[in-house]
This record gives structure tokens, sequence and C-alpha cells, in this order.
């Protein structure tokens, strides 16, 4: 296996923030748009949308009206915060991380999943239901890719929401 270098990217996060970003720090975005305020209402959220931080300015994300892609971090200003594992990611976990992330580029997003999730929300329901493995909401890469680091995240359908409050991440901008 290759050897994953471990490295501090110097990517500041949104405008007058100043948290250096790491491989694998987890931006939750508060997004503004109609559908944005939906997810947020229904999960009773701030947040709408999670990427993962992969290093050099790109974020892997699972898009709404698209599929899993690389995007620049350059794309969100301000309107996120940041978390991050709790303790120092080891070359392997990044690694593996970013390798999951990677291999899912391209995935469909699982408008399905998407409205079960907010059907249960809607009734308060929390109920583990077998997901797509080809399709995936933007919560599910990132707790997917966390998992393939060998990081214990919550199962069944998460919202953004449920992986703040995830006692294995600290929101650190």
């Amino acid at each position: 296996m290759n050897r994953w270098n471990h490295q501090l990217f110097t990517d500041k996060v949104g405008e007058g923030m100043s948290v250096d970003l790491q491989v694998g720090d987890l931006l939750f975005v508060r997004g503004n748009l109609k559908f944005s305020s939906l997810i947020k209402r229904f999960t009773k959220s701030d947040y709408s949308h999670v990427a993962v931080y992969v290093g050099n300015g790109a974020v892997v994300e699972a898009l709404l009206l698209g599929k899993v892609r690389y995007t620049a971090l350059s794309k969100y200003k301000s309107d996120y915060d940041v978390y991050r594992y709790k303790r120092q990611l080891t070359a392997e976990q990044q690694f593996s991380i970013v390798h999951y992330l990677h291999a899912h580029i391209g995935t469909s997003y699982d408008y399905f999943d998407l409205l079960v999730l907010m059907i249960l929300f809607l009734f308060n329901v929390r109920l583990q239901l077998k997901q797509s493995s080809r399709r995936m909401l933007c919560s599910e890469l990132a707790r997917n890719c966390y998992r393939a680091g060998r990081i214990s995240m919550p199962r069944g359908h998460v919202s953004p929401e449920d992986l703040a409050k995830c006692p294995q991440l600290v929101k650190v901008g």
C-alpha cells in the first residue's frame, strides 16, 4: 500500500476565519437556497450540507443536483463551520478517507433516501433502513469515508446535524 504523506494544508476557511484545514476535515454548510432551508427545517439543524476537505484547496461532496465530485474550496465563502476528528488523523486514516472519496467520484445523489430522511424527521422517527450502494447523500458520503478510515460513526440514515453532534468530532472553526 502506498503511504500517504501527512501534511497540514494551509487553506484558510471562509472570510474572517483562521483555521488551517487538514485532510479529512468536514465542512458543515448552512446554505441559503430554498432547498437548503427545507433540509434545515426538516432536520432541525443549522446545516443543510457537508463536504470533506481533501487538500490542495479542494473538497469532495455529493451534490443535490448532480453526483459526487471534487469542488474548489473557494466555492464556499463563510457559510460553513469546520469539524475535525477529535484525535489527529493518522497518515493511514487520511489515505483511507481520500481513497474512499476518490473511489466514489461520479456516484449519483440519492434523492429517494433524501425523501425518506425528510419523512422520518417530519414524524420524528429514527429507523435504520438499508441504504443504496449506488447512490449517496452528502452526509452518508462524509460518514462512510470516516468509517473507511476506521473511525466509529453513526449507522443508518444520517443528516449533517447527526454528524455535527457525533462525539468523535469537534468544531474547530
